[in-house]
């Protein structure tokens, strides 16, 4: 089983005087934020982390652009569970069921102004339905 350290609003959480710590389904719904926010091969030594949502910043929105969107989180949440399996069958110890992203169930987006409200619905190993909103600035 992992752990990380909290992150709300943008910075470390604290608990009283120590780092706020995260594991399970938790753990697994921010690691899954954080690579959806974070900018797609800007990590030199890991080339593949990150998404491509920052590219939309100015466009239009358009059906095919929610369908672009939805497409890119779905790349980014398989391309975390491809690793995610890959460091399972080199240690599977250092997992638990909560923390294994299992099923992606789906991805839906609400559509305003200048921006896309998408909804990730995920399932992990343990059985455990997880949630992810994600604001998405486009115009």
């Amino acid at each position: 089983m992992s752990f990380s350290i909290a992150i709300e609003n943008g910075d470390i959480a604290m608990q009283g005087d120590h780092f706020k710590l995260v594991d399970g389904t938790e753990k697994l719904t921010q690691d899954l934020t954080v690579w959806l926010k974070e900018r797609f091969q800007s990590d030199r030594f890991h080339p593949q982390y990150g998404s491509t949502l920052d590219n939309y910043i100015g466009g239009v929105i358009s059906s095919v652009t929610v369908y672009e969107i939805e497409s890119e989180v779905n790349r980014v949440l398989r391309n975390y569970q491809s690793i995610q399996v890959k460091k399972f069958r080199e240690d599977p110890s250092k997992f638990s069921p909560a923390e294994i992203l299992a099923e992606i169930t789906n991805i839906s987006s609400n559509v305003y102004y200048d921006y896309l409200e998408v909804y990730i619905y995920f399932k992990t190993y343990q059985g455990t339905n997880g949630k992810i909103k994600l604001d998405v600035s486009v115009g």
